[in-house]
């Protein structure tokens, strides 16, 4: 075998054996897809624990349909999932069985070679051909270099019978790796399986809890009416300390007619905090970690998310909701977010005990809560706990409402927070 034809095969069996697999870029990595199986698979385990409680008690309420809504959802989110993770997986046993049938054609290759050039050599030997060759040299100079030969054509079969052995323990690899795949792949489909069947259960107690709920339409349409009145004062609140926090811009000499026709002072109108250099620093960091921001709770479920939507099972009613309602375990705190100051401790009925919290010209706000840490004045860290939330043991809730905003300006607090 010559040099040139040995190169060529080792570039080969590295380009076949180590070449990192790539999937579709449309389907994300298998890894990615693991992962995001895995968060999801997290959130259907915690979202049901929150039911269990809720169910615990004998009176349906618009929690447990929140609660159920977002299982389902999770479910049919980790079901298209699984289908991609299959899919891809479904690439990968294909290119590797392609791999391997190469690696099979290139070893048969080999060994064909190495036969070949075994029966050349016994026949050279028995001919005595070899020691004619090198006895029939010109000179000693040429006879060194034919017994070199000699030696590189014995080198060149060893080289062969190395890359024989190499070919074959990569080939039962791959076929170790192809197999680990498969059982992977047919884990992932009994697992669909489940999920599908637990997604029935799931949408046929949905229709019956939908179905109990609406006979108490009037009852419940009462009872979100109360509660939009609580979200509202808690908005006019914190619009009202907000307010308090702007500092009116010092007078310019900017002047307008008045009544009479003479120019009076007419001071430009601000919708902006005016901050100190710490606080412009603050501010900064903080609008620089959009998307990276720990969550206000160690763990938990968005129920309700930010904006104004129509009620999904209640006609006519139509939530309009400032912030993030994140259902969570009883006993657990409100975790400060980012650091900052704490401008104000106050009280809501309907949203128990609130927290808000400044970062310079952007404020955190934590309601529903039962227990406050901290006071007015406070410097907080991020990660700081700030407060238990409250638990309404009637409904067996535990919710923490999570509010963001910029100067007077609302935000939607889920573009804020780590994707989990």
């Amino acid at each position: 075998m010559s040099v040139n034809r040995c190169y060529k095969t080792v570039i080969f069996l590295l380009l076949v054996i180590f070449l990192p697999f790539s999937l579709n870029a449309q389907k994300g990595s298998r890894k990615d897809l693991e992962k995001k199986r895995k968060e999801k698979e997290k959130e259907i385990k915690l979202t049901k624990k929150f039911l269990e409680q809720t169910r615990s008690k004998k009176k349906k309420t618009l929690n447990e349909l929140n609660l159920l809504n977002k299982q389902i959802k999770a479910r049919e989110e980790l079901i298209v999932t699984m289908a991609d993770e299959i899919g891809a997986i479904e690439d990968q046993i294909a290119i590797e069985s392609t791999n391997i049938e190469r690696l099979n054609g290139e070893l048969k290759r080999l060994k064909d070679e190495y036969a070949d050039m075994v029966y050349r050599a016994y026949k050279m030997r028995e001919s005595g051909d070899l020691t004619s060759y090198v006895l029939s040299s010109d000179n000693f100079n040429q006879a060194i270099k034919r017994i070199k030969y000699v030696q590189q054509v014995g080198s060149d079969r060893e080289r062969q019978l190395d890359l024989i052995k190499f070919m074959q323990d990569s080939i039962q690899r791959k076929l170790d790796k192809l197999k680990g795949v498969k059982k992977e792949k047919n884990d992932l489909l009994g697992l669909k399986e489940s999920e599908a069947e637990e997604l029935k259960g799931d949408k046929k107690e949905n229709e019956e809890l939908v179905k109990d709920l609406k006979s108490r339409e009037k009852e419940l349409k009462k009872e979100l009416q109360e509660k939009e009145k609580s979200k509202k004062k808690l908005d006019e609140q914190i619009r009202k300390l907000i307010l308090a926090e702007m500092k009116p811009p010092k007078p310019k000499d900017s002047k307008k007619p008045g009544k009479d026709g003479k120019n009076t002072k007419n001071p430009p109108k601000t919708n902006e905090i005016e901050l100190t250099p710490a606080g412009e620093i603050l501010a900064k960091e903080f609008s620089g970690n959009k998307g990276k921001l720990p969550w206000p709770i160690s763990k938990g479920v968005i129920i309700r998310k930010f904006g104004t939507y129509p009620h999904p099972e209640l006609k006519n009613i139509t939530i309009d909701n400032n912030g993030l309602d994140i259902a969570t375990e009883k006993g657990t705190n409100a975790i400060c977010v980012f650091e900052g100051e704490v401008r104000s401790v106050f009280s809501i009925p309907g949203m128990q005990k609130a927290v808000m919290v400044k970062h310079g010209n952007y404020f955190t706000i934590y309601a529903h809560l039962d227990q406050v840490m901290v006071n007015r004045g406070d410097k907080v860290k991020a990660k700081q706990a700030l407060g238990v939330i409250y638990t309404d043991t009637e409904e067996a809730k535990t919710i923490l409402h999570f509010e963001v905003w910029q100067n007077s300006n609302n935000l939607d607090p889920e573009l804020w927070l780590a994707k989990k």
